[in-house]
């Protein structure tokens, strides 16, 4: 740090990401950013969901830590702030409900067990997705 002039950087949020790279990109003029919202910037997803009617995304072990800053909780608020339903289609899944989501779904429970799900997965999230698709049209 005293050799860069930028002493207390390395401890700013970021900074020990991937073995120090984030602190190098700051040094570089970097900014630290969601990488979740990043993305979703870059697909358009907000005008997507404007322009939907249901939103639907998917995490493969869907938990709290979801919905903390990942994909799938900056998804469900875009949806929210639209007023548009959200589902999460899963592999597994330690939440049952949050206020930003109409319903979450999992291969394990629709399975029966991790190990199935973890077995058959292309087959679980077909059903799955036919599960929820019908419930759905009804």
């Amino acid at each position: 740090e005293p050799a860069t002039g930028y002493v207390g950087a390395a401890n700013l949020p970021g900074a020990g990401a991937a073995g120090g790279l984030g602190f190098a990109l700051f040094l570089l003029g970097g900014t630290r950013a969601s990488g979740a919202r990043l993305t979703c910037d870059a697909v358009g997803l907000d005008a997507k969901i404007a322009a939907a009617d249901l939103v639907i995304t998917g995490e493969g072990s869907f938990d709290s830590q979801s919905l903390r800053g990942k994909l799938a909780a900056e998804v469900a608020s875009g949806a929210a702030a639209h007023g548009r339903p959200c589902l999460v289609m899963a592999g597994r899944s330690d939440v049952d409900a949050h206020p930003d989501l109409a319903g979450v779904h999992s291969v394990t429970e629709l399975l029966g067990s991790a190990k199935e799900a973890m077995a058959r997965p292309v087959e679980g999230l077909t059903a799955l997705a036919e599960k929820v698709a019908k419930e759905w049209r009804e």
